[in-house]
């Protein structure tokens, strides 16, 4: 069993950080980010409404079907493709180990 988990993500200004994580340590991604690095974002607290977590994902995959809140939120942003996702419906649990991502930015 894993009991050192990490992933990876590019801040809006191509910065790479890579994050050590404890499993279900925060509710989401978006809390995780929002606490430790202050990420400004997630207007709709982590309701998948305003797409301020909009993020691409670049390595990894997620097992988690996407749910129709945040399909029909996605569907609202102009840059979304096939690898975007909301960070506030991205749990901090085993699938995200090893995740490569880019935050982008309204």
């Amino acid at each position: 069993m894993h009991n050192s988990f990490s992933f990876a993500y590019y801040d809006e200004f191509d910065n790479k950080h890579i994050v050590p994580y404890k499993l279900m340590e925060y509710n989401n991604l978006m809390e995780f980010l929002f606490d430790r690095f202050a990420e400004d974002w997630g207007d709709c607290k982590a309701r998948a409404w305003c797409g301020t977590c909009h993020i691409k994902i670049i390595k990894g995959t997620f097992k988690k079907n996407i749910d129709k809140e945040e399909q029909n939120t996605l569907s609202k942003i102009s840059d979304a493709d096939t690898h975007s996702r909301l960070a506030c419906q991205i749990l901090i649990d085993k699938n995200l180990h090893e995740t490569i991502f880019k935050i982008i930015p309204e």
